[in-house]
Formats: C-alpha cells, structure tokens, sequence
C-alpha cells in the first residue's frame, strides 16, 4: 500500500502557504499593519524608490558601481519608507560583487558596537528559501532611523508616527468593507399588485425572471392608503418610466472620506514628502516648492545615511549618490538664490558654492 500520495502535501496547500509567507513579507496579514497597504503610503514609498532608481553612483570602483544597481537602490528607497531598513548580503557570484536582497533577519549576537553584530540573514527564492548567517562586515544593512534602544533595527515612519497610520488604516478597512456592498436595487411591492393580473405585472416567478437578480423586490403590506391612490393604481407607477426600485449602492459618509483624507496627508508629511507636491488641486508654484522640499529636506539626508553605509561596506570613502538628474529641475530657484546672495555682498565663487550651483566644502 503507497502512503506518499496522502502524505505529499497539494499544490493548494502549498500555493495557500506561499501567499500566506509573501503576505507576512509584506506586512499586511495583521490588523495593525492595514496602513501598510493603503494608497498614502504607496505615494511616498513610490516617491523614494523612484528617486533613488534615479540616483547615480560615483566616486567607487567599477566593480562597485555595477553592483549598487538601480534596482538595488529602489530596493534600499522603498524598503526604508515600509519597513524602516533594507539589507543586502555582500556576496562575489561569477567573479563579481553582488548585493543579494534579504528578505527577513533577526540580529543575533553582538555588542553595541556595529561592527561586532551577526546577522541570521533570509534570501528568498522562488522554489525554496536560504538561510545563513553573516557578519556585519558581509552586510549592507542601510536604515531610515534608529532607536537608542535597539540601534540594530531601522524604523520607518510609520511606526513612529504609528497613531496616525492606526486612523487611516481603520478608516481604509471601513471604507472597504462597505465597498464590498453590491450595488442593488429594491422594488416595494404589495401583495394585492404581485396578483393583479389586469394591471399586466404577472406572477412573483415571472418578475424574478424578468429582472434576472439584478432588482429585489420586497413585499411592501405597510401603508397602503399611502401606496394607493382613489383609484386604486399604484403609486409606485410611472407612466412614463414603469415601476421606480430604490436604488441600493455604497455611499460612504462625507466626514469618513474627510478623514481618510486627512489621516492620508499627515502619512504622508510623516515620510518626508511635502502634501503640496501630491495634492491634486495644488498649483505649479506650490508643486515646485514641495519639490524642492522633498528634495533637499528628506531625499538628500536619506541619501547621505545610505551612501554612509556603502562607503563602509563596500570599502569605498569616495562613494556617492549623484542626483543631479532631479536636482536640475530645481536650477531656477538656485540661480535665483545665487543672484539675491552675489547682490547682498557674497563672492561669486561663495554664492555658486552655497547655491548648489557647484560643488565644494562649505
């Protein structure tokens, strides 16, 4: 007698489980990560990676360079928005440096020193997963902020400002929840109209034919004298367009879809992007300066964090994250700041420098 058939476990279940440990990847299986899911978050987390895919890198060696991959830079934007950190395994694969993607790790051992920390590092494949330790010199492990108390895991803003990221992920849920709600329509009807025969309308069966599951109708016993008029015809007929259901669809209250809006903007403002630059009825002057802002005052000191963590892992003191591409678009308003700072008294060679307009020491 074989047993293996009914012990092999089915594709079902197996199919079931990977959902199941992707979902817990993404954070979105328990109740107080909602917030992870929802639009808000996706815009800054979008805003990062895209920036970041963006980035050029310079000062390193070759091999350097080909390693830190865009990909692997909008891996390190958006990991640090969701989940407060990205970590890479520094590996030589064929002869070359390669960032491998973590998918989970648990720091093991170490003092507070970073440089003694061991980590139990996950890779993630798509028939099985690896698991191997690596010491921290081995590991890119680049962070959004850190805890006094535990300075060995990074922490996105979301939980700092976990509060707000609590609202909106309980207005989302509301929200979606009464989405899931058909749409549908009612059709009052009295038990006297179901039966007349010489008003045309037939039996119950051939009106549930008739509308094909589309239209419920309900029995309606309770004010007739209201329902009928003198001549005893149906109020709920229309000459002109035949019987009037009550049309049933989700219709959120305005005050839930103003809070979901607010609780959105203040995740947003949370993860360093200006509201301005994303809301929809801002105008081009406000779009740019929440540009400018989200560009200077939250992409750069990122940026700088994670070229740190480079420089010192990959043994590169020269490494950087070139974003001119994206600084270009802000050359109006430096040149302009340039020209109001060479008018008050500064050299040129100084208010280039202050200005963005060249590059030097301070």
């Amino acid at each position: 007698m074989r047993l293996w058939p009914f012990k092999r476990e089915s594709r079902a279940q197996r199919d079931y489980t990977a959902r199941i440990v992707a979902a817990g990847y993404e954070g979105s299986t328990l109740p107080g990560e909602i917030a992870m899911a929802t639009a808000a978050l996706e815009v800054c987390a979008g805003f990062y990676q895209r920036a970041f895919q963006s980035a050029r890198v310079t000062g390193a060696t070759p091999a350097v360079e080909r390693a830190v991959t865009p990909t692997v830079l909008g891996i390190v934007g958006r990991n640090l928005i969701r989940h407060g950190e990205a970590a890479f395994a520094i590996d030589v694969r064929d002869g070359a440096l390669t960032l491998t993607p973590v998918a989970d790790f648990d720091v093991q051992e170490g003092a507070s020193a970073p440089e003694t920390w061991n980590y139990r590092a996950t890779m993630a494949g798509p028939s099985r997963q690896t698991t191997r330790s690596v010491p921290s010199a081995g590991m890119v492990h680049c962070r959004y902020s850190v805890s006094s108390s535990a300075p060995w895991r990074g922490i996105g803003p979301l939980r700092w400002a976990h509060l707000s990221a609590d609202v909106i992920a309980r207005v989302e849920r509301s929200l979606h929840t009464e989405m899931d709600i058909p749409p549908a329509a009612i059709l009052p009807v009295s038990i006297p109209t179901l039966a007349a025969k010489d008003e045309g309308v037939g039996t119950t069966d051939e009106l549930f034919r008739q509308f094909a599951g589309k239209v419920h109708m309900v029995e309606h016993a309770a004010g007739w004298a209201d329902m009928y008029g003198k001549d005893g015809r149906s109020q709920l007929r229309d000459s002109n367009s035949g019987w009037r259901p009550i049309y049933l669809h989700p219709e959120p209250e305005q005050s839930t879809v103003m809070l979901r809006d607010a609780a959105a903007m203040a995740v947003i403002a949370a993860a360093g992007v200006p509201p301005g630059l994303v809301q929809p009825n801002s105008d081009g002057t406000s779009q740019r300066e929440g540009w400018r802002r989200f560009l200077h005052g939250s992409l750069a000191p990122v940026a700088e964090n994670v070229a740190g963590e480079l420089r010192d892992k990959l043994d590169s003191p020269d490494l950087a994250l070139n974003f001119d591409s994206l600084f270009a678009s802000d050359l109006t308003g430096r040149a302009r700041a340039y020209a109001q700072m060479v008018k008050a008294g500064r050299s040129p060679e100084e208010a280039a420098r202050l200005s963005g307009l060249i590059e030097g020491d301070d």
